[in-house]
């Protein structure tokens, strides 16, 4: 049984990647700033300024290449955002769709095959999870490139083809993680794995947990003295190397951020005394702990944290 857990931590979103690296431990990476394409219209697909008649049906050609024939019978326009001082190069972000509502009418596959992502005229790679027909929504990962402090309006997600599958080039079954918990529920008992499919359930926590977050709308207030944490059905890591991704927003010097035992392996992330620590340990007894110390108190500010092992 795998919890995560946390001890007097304000806020945090996890992301789980595992990857194929030569480099089997990592330092502690802390981030001050946010880096991320943020899709303004998550929720399917409000305008936000671009295309105000909304979904578009798709009556003539609207693009010369190759893929594209007028059987995709709707597109929609999607808008991004990044705010912060970095260019972003094949950066994968998501949307999130009313899938029932449009499978209703026959707009698009029950299975989603006929989706394709499509930005300033050219295919990208993406990635989706659908919770149809046992939840309404479903969420699209695709590639992107923005630059820095702009919105971008050249992004279209093509449907409405019951012809075709997924893409057999653009589609990407290996994604960018195997696993996500973005706590956007609101209100739910438990939280959902948008990429994968171990749900966490909620211990402890209620309706006033949820607080405005950093990536998205929303994060999880945990306060360690009401034992509030996540556990999840399953454990999450496959054998081989991984990587852990999260942000957190500490109200003290000390607590819990991440930790979960899976016999054999136990791993822990969490604050002492102003200095974040990562700790790892696996069936060969191999042993490691690295620690890292801010320069000033680490609370009452978000923080990225990446580690890896394996």
């Amino acid at each position: 049984m795998s919890i995560l857990n946390k001890k007097k931590i304000k806020k945090l979103i996890i992301l789980i990647n595992f990857l194929i690296t030569p480099i089997i431990f990592n330092s502690i990476f802390t981030l001050n700033s946010f880096s991320k394409s943020q899709v303004d219209n998550n929720n399917d697909f409000n305008n936000d300024g671009f295309n105000k008649g909304g979904e578009i049906k798709i009556s003539k050609p609207v693009s010369q290449q190759i893929w594209w024939n007028k059987s995709f019978q709707w597109r929609n326009p999607i808008i991004t955002t990044n705010p912060y001082n970095i260019d972003l190069t094949d950066y994968m972000t998501y949307i999130r769709i009313n899938h029932t509502a449009l499978v209703e009418p026959g707009k698009i596959q029950d299975d989603l095959g006929d989706i394709r992502v499509v930005e300033n005229g050219q295919l990208r790679n993406y990635y989706f999870k659908t919770l149809y027909p046992s939840g309404d929504y479903a969420f699209i990962w695709f590639e992107t490139d923005i630059n820095a402090n702009c919105a971008e309006d050249d992004i279209y997600l093509y449907y409405g083809n019951n012809q075709v599958g997924p893409s057999a080039v653009y589609y990407k079954i290996e994604r960018a993680g195997i696993h996500w918990w973005g706590f956007e529920e609101v209100s739910n008992s438990s939280t959902e794995d948008s990429v994968g499919n171990i749900v966490g359930t909620l211990n402890n926590l209620d309706a006033d947990d949820w607080e405005d977050g950093l990536i998205e709308d929303y994060s999880l207030d945990f306060d360690s003295s009401n034992n509030e944490y996540i556990q999840l059905a399953s454990d999450p890591l496959p054998s081989g190397q991984f990587s852990i991704s999260l942000w957190f927003n500490a109200d003290s010097i000390d607590g819990t951020i991440f930790d979960m035992t899976q016999n054999p392996v136990y791993f822990y992330i969490g604050l002492r005394n102003s200095r974040i620590e990562w700790y790892y340990e696996d069936s060969d007894d191999a042993e490691v702990q690295l620690n890292y110390e801010f320069p000033i108190s680490p609370t009452s500010k978000w923080y990225h944290v990446v580690v890896t092992g394996g």
